[in-house]
């Protein structure tokens, strides 16, 4: 990261967690605590692209299931800690850390809803009841349940979002225009 005294105080804030508090069924199953410390110090050491790549998959399979696209709960937790990473952090670190959150971003949740180890009752939701979804080429969608979705063709754009009470109310997406036109002729 930018500084030794940065990693640090992000490595003694992820050690103040209680992090064996946050399995809960299903993902009790695969959660393993102790992961998650272990990826936080694989990302703030990240020195080359091999490094960032290795700790990017540390930390989603550390607070989720990466082939799943499936955040835990302990995600809630690590997501400000990540943001704090990519703020201070530089090269590859900060790339990392971006890649993770916009991954936390796009990947699903096991649980809307849950208690925290200190019992603070925890939402995670992202999206607002009546967010826009506008995919350039295609006309806006709104509502959660229309925006919660996978192109089933697979293939990906990019997007930005608007957050308003920690809830997503506007998404605005770029796809790849090229790899649109062979999957659906008929949007362009």
């Amino acid at each position: 990261m930018a500084t030794d005294s940065a990693d640090d105080a992000v490595l003694r804030s992820v050690r103040a967690i209680d992090w064996s508090g946050y399995p809960m069924p299903p993902s009790s199953e695969w959660y393993e605590p102790d992961s998650v410390p272990a990826a936080f110090e694989s990302l703030v050491e990240a020195s080359s692209e091999q490094q960032g790549r290795a700790a990017y998959n540390a930390m989603l399979f550390a607070v989720g299931n990466n082939h799943a696209g499936v955040l835990y709960p302990a995600a809630a937790a690590a997501a400000p800690l990540v943001v704090r990473v990519a703020r201070e952090g530089n090269d590859w670190v900060r790339h990392a850390a971006l890649e993770i959150l916009i991954e936390f971003v796009f990947f699903g949740v096991d649980r809307e809803q849950f208690v925290d180890p200190t019992g603070k009752s925890v939402d995670a939701k992202l999206y607002a009841e009546n967010a826009v979804n506008h995919q350039i080429a295609l006309e806006p969608v709104e509502g959660r349940a229309a925006i919660e979705w996978v192109d089933p063709q697979g293939f990906h754009g990019r997007g930005f979002i608007q957050v308003r009470h920690d809830l997503i109310v506007h998404q605005r997406g770029y796809w790849d225009s090229a790899q649109l036109k062979v999957v659906h002729p008929d949007m362009h």
